[in-house]
């Protein structure tokens, strides 16, 4: 009996030099044969080895407030694109714009949302 793929989405804001970067890393290696996982960054930004394919928002990070303000909400449209296009079984998120980003598109009645900062 052979189990169906599960597809796994995990959104963070780039896989660069971070604790949070380091622990999608490992797990996204770790993950079993029967799991997908599928990387969703604001910018393609890649320090450490995964296992899965990016998909990438193309909004850079940046300290220019208005610029943040504008991308917050590209990120969000952009985001709730790639769920609609992958429908994933679970969305793991890692940081707290990536979170609220989940939040405001999330469309199941029952939320849970991990936060690892």
């Amino acid at each position: 009996m052979s189990k169906e793929k599960k597809k796994i989405l995990i959104f963070i804001p780039t896989l660069g030099e971070g604790g949070g970067e380091r622990i999608v890393s490992d797990f996204s290696a770790h993950l079993p044969d029967h799991a997908e996982a599928v990387l969703v960054l604001f910018c393609k930004k890649v320090s450490y080895p995964f296992k899965g394919r990016i998909r990438d928002l193309k909004t850079p990070l940046t300290p220019n407030v208005p610029l943040r303000f504008l991308y917050f909400f590209v990120r969000l449209f952009r985001f709730h694109k790639i769920i609609k296009e992958e429908n994933p079984d679970e969305i793991i998120t890692f940081g707290g714009s990536a979170a609220a980003i989940t939040l405001l598109w999330n469309v199941h009645p029952i939320v849970r949302v991990d936060m690892y900062l």
